[in-house]
């Protein structure tokens, strides 16, 4: 599992030599106008946005920057677009990407020294320009700071967070509507300990959550004890997660305040702080397997800012941005650089049609209606007769509680289309009105297969009446492989 690691930790540089201790290379591209810390940031379509925070010599603000992609990774002029209502910060875990919406999720509201309890969303108008910020009604607790949130198949969750004078293990489920709305919220199963500036990320079917505090300390000393555990809770059918569990395989050194990212099955973790005073430029991760957990690994870098940083992730690109941060704990030197490292999938050209979901998303411009979310929403009809698109048998398992054998795919991989071939001889009639079936093309839907913890297609899940994954099993099944799973979900 270590050489693996290795391995990933070579293509993850784009560079052919490299051995665990040596230090990553970022490259800078266009700096921001100002240095800025505490702020959010995401890509969406050809463009880096950066997100509120706090402002090298403005203090707490709202304002939004946004950047053009060139082709190279390189950014273009930085400009300002729409501005969120209020300011927001420590939001770097808690501004996320869903389809073609920005949200940002709690976070505390600076200048007032206010933690909130609402999400700001808006998506991005053909120019790359924000429209008008929208915000939720608030989910009924204490506002939080430093909390992650991430999102799964119809819902953004947010997990624990530091309140005004005590630390939450509360998990709150916002259920996202078809416009992007949130149309509710709901309180899950709390974490196994309360947590804040701790990272989360979705990889293998499971929301994941590691490093920490579990107490409010703010003496200028190094006696804080950073949590080395780390969590996960499935994720069900209806994009709910199931009850957390503790993985074996904890942290080798205990972290926190470091902003996380998810890169097909790894989780990374970069800049971690280990106590007060102790900050880095380290960068963690961690493979995620059908078993569980991988043994962490670390790596420096050459990142000069140390903490209050904030990253986005281009999944079409394969890039990792780190926009601005502080550069010491002890003095207000913001960093106006803007890092950035390419991920490179490492495979050969004969095995891409076959490749993680991750490394498979299309990269043709999307925006306004043509953005998978709103195509998923519209799609009445699936390419094959028998199985249903995946929100729609995600509706009739919730309203009818059937098992669901979700069939993820993609017309480029050839052995989906063996799998074809072998589908189009296949009867369901026996199976007709007990099981739902879903087919999920990945090349259109990367974000669901993300969330389900799919990598490399084909991949078939199936689920019992209660929603618990039973099966899940790659590669191309024949009728009889497809028949006994049926069966163990829907005797």
């Amino acid at each position: 599992m270590h050489k693996k690691l290795i391995v990933f930790l070579i293509f993850f540089l784009g560079v052919m030599q490299i051995t665990c201790g040596q230090e990553i290379q970022f490259k800078t591209t266009t700096p921001l106008r100002a240095g800025r810390q505490m702020a959010g940031a995401v890509v969406l379509g050809d463009y880096l946005y950066v997100i509120s925070g706090n402002v090298d010599g403005m203090g707490y603000s709202n304002s939004v920057e946004m950047a053009k992609i060139n082709p190279d990774g390189t950014l273009g002029e930085w400009k300002n677009t729409t501005p969120l209502p209020t300011d927001r910060s420590y939001i770097d875990n808690s501004t996320l990407v869903l389809n073609d919406i920005v949200y940002v999720v709690a976070g505390k509201h600076g200048s007032l020294e206010k933690r909130t309890n609402t999400i700001y969303w808006t998506r991005p108008l053909p120019t790359g320009e924000l429209e008008p910020w929208r915000e939720s009604f608030p989910f009924p607790g204490n506002g939080v700071q430093c909390a992650p949130a991430v999102a799964t198949q119809g819902y953004i969750h947010l997990l624990g967070g530091l309140e005004s004078n005590s630390v939450s293990d509360k998990v709150w489920a916002a259920k996202v509507g078809g416009d992007g709305s949130i149309i509710s919220w709901e309180e899950e199963n709390p974490l196994p300990t309360p947590l804040w500036y701790h990272n989360a990320g979705v990889a293998g079917g499971r929301v994941w959550v590691w490093g920490g505090l579990i107490n409010i300390d703010s003496s200028p000393t190094d006696n804080i004890t950073p949590q080395r555990a780390v969590y996960f809770a499935p994720i069900l059918p209806s994009g709910k997660l199931g009850a957390w569990m503790q993985s074996p395989n904890s942290l080798p050194k205990g972290f926190f305040c470091t902003s996380s990212t998810v890169s097909g099955p790894f989780l990374l973790s970069f800049c971690a702080r280990y106590g007060t005073l102790l900050v880095s430029n380290d960068i963690w991760f961690a493979n995620v397997t059908k078993e569980g957990i991988s043994n962490w690994t670390c790596q420096p870098s050459n990142i000069k800012a140390r903490l209050y940083i904030c990253l986005a992730t281009d999944y079409r690109r394969g890039i990792v941005y780190i926009p601005g941060g502080r550069i010491k704990r002890d003095d207000f030197v913001f960093d106006n650089n803007v890092y950035y490292v390419k991920l490179a999938s490492g495979q050969k050209e004969d095995d891409k049609t076959d490749a993680a979901v991750t490394m498979d998303q299309s990269a043709q411009q999307k925006t306004g209606s043509t953005l998978s979310y709103m195509t998923q929403a519209k799609e009445t009809v699936s390419s094959r007769a028998g199985f249903l698109p995946y929100n729609q048998a995600q509706y009739l398992v919730t309203q009818q509680s059937k098992p669901l054998a979700i069939y993820f795919c993609s017309a480029k991989a050839k052995k989906c289309q063996e799998q074809d071939r072998v589908l189009s001889g296949l009867n369901l009639d026996s199976h007709s009105g007990k099981v739902v079936f879903a087919m999920v093309e990945t090349s259109q839907f990367p974000q669901i297969a993300q969330q389900h913890g799919v990598f490399r297609v084909p991949v078939w899940i199936f689920y019992d009446v209660s929603g618990v994954e039973k099966i899940r099993k790659d590669g191309v099944l024949q009728p009889v492989e497809i028949d006994e799973a049926l069966k163990q979900v829907a005797p």
